[in-house]
């Protein structure tokens, strides 16, 4: 909506070429005009050359703030009063119209957005890569192998825990945080809620963590090996056929002194970092150094957390030589199953075993995750063709 009236109340003789509706005169009540929608779909046009799945999704919310009988807009009939004719789009005469039966008008905008919604589905394009961000990582040709790169630079730039003992167990517990999301796949929320098991306590039952609707990493005695248990339900997609009701299992390996690390957290990093707090029970805590603050990672934390890390540690910059990835863009962890399967895509060509990684089906990682171009693919297909020569 601010983008909206910000067009609407942009000046016509500069650089946005606006309407130059005074800001006194914005209303939401002009949403209900459909000439009004119909202009502002022409400066979208005219200004980026072609229609985007942003207007159609602003039309969407149109239709809902003026549906029968819940819009929002259409329970606020006062609104009409503030509306003002704006020259050569709106007219007192419309207005009045609105005003005398703001319920038909209402109708009419429902339907014109409904409408021209429809009509906009076959010739939007898309204008953003949603890749972007991850370019360098994924036309290389180990994704993963390339991405790694930032958890070797967390580790080479570890603080000493000596003078710092707060920056160097809010490090370490980064540090797993990317180790542990690699190996898995899974999305953020699973992983930020995931619960912890410590050596010798009794594991949660699984009608508890269905309950609770969370995983729980827990240590294996007999085998001495760290385990990841996450009931279906607590899973986005737990019940399509890749789990079909059942529950994500995995071994975490002890590969890079990974269990060296989860030790060291969990023995002294975790608990400076509650600082004398109530303990949630879930792997990562947030660093508190406030009384009012939770200790557990909500979505916006863990994300804040994540984008720093690549921030700092993964984003070349010249001027410093700091950071491992040139072209690298700060990005949210939901990227790791993109590069997750789109590695193996490369390494394998198989959109299964890729489908496997990230527990997902073979369709959703060839519409949703994996960046797998035409060339790549002709390249890959042509290097199992030339071993018959060799």
């Amino acid at each position: 909506m601010g983008l909206i009236l910000g067009a609407l109340a942009a000046p016509t003789d500069r650089n946005v070429k606006g309407l130059g509706v005074p800001v006194a005169d914005l209303t939401v009540a002009l949403f209900v005009f459909p000439d009004v929608w119909e202009w502002y779909l022409n400066w979208c046009e005219k200004r980026r050359g072609f229609f985007s799945n942003s207007e159609k999704s602003v039309l969407y919310d149109v239709r809902l703030l003026t549906r029968k009988p819940t819009g929002w807009i259409r329970q606020h009939p006062r609104l009409a009063l503030r509306v003002k004719p704006i020259d050569g789009v709106l007219s007192q005469r419309d207005i009045n119209v609105a005003r005398a039966n703001w319920g038909a008008a209402c109708d009419r905008a429902s339907e014109h957005a409904s409408m021209r919604a429809a009509d906009l589905k076959y010739v939007i394009r898309v204008h953003r890569d949603p890749y972007a961000a991850i370019l360098p990582v994924l036309t290389n040709d180990s994704p993963l192998r390339e991405y790694k790169k930032i958890g070797d630079e967390m580790i080479r730039r570890m603080p000493h825990e000596q003078p710092h003992p707060m920056r160097a167990s809010t490090a370490v517990r980064n540090y797993l945080m990317f180790r542990i999301a690699l190996h898995l796949g899974l999305r953020q929320r699973n992983l930020r809620e995931l619960l912890i098991a410590f050596p010798g306590q009794k594991p949660r039952d699984t009608s508890m963590l269905e309950e609770l609707q969370r995983g729980e990493m827990r240590w294996n005695q007999a085998e001495k090996i760290w385990e990841v248990f996450v009931p279906a339900v607590a899973i986005k997609n737990g019940g399509a056929s890749f789990f079909r009701g059942r529950p994500f299992q995995a071994v975490l390996p002890d590969l890079e002194n990974l269990y060296a690390w989860i030790e060291s957290y969990l023995q002294k990093h975790r608990e400076r970092l509650l600082n004398g707090r109530p303990d949630p029970g879930t792997l990562f805590v947030r660093t508190l150094r406030e009384r009012g603050c939770d200790p557990e990672l909500n979505i916006t934390s863990y994300y804040a957390v994540w984008k720093n890390v690549t921030q700092r540690f993964g984003i070349y910059n010249p001027y410093t030589k700091r950071g491992v990835i040139k072209g690298l863009l700060p990005h949210g962890p939901h990227a790791v199953r993109d590069i997750l399967a789109t590695h193996l895509l490369k390494t394998t060509g198989s959109y299964e075993l890729a489908s496997y990684a990230i527990q997902d089906s073979v369709e959703s990682v060839m519409k949703h995750y994996a960046r797998f171009m035409p060339h790549e693919k002709i390249a890959r297909a042509a290097e199992e063709l030339n071993k018959v020569y060799r």
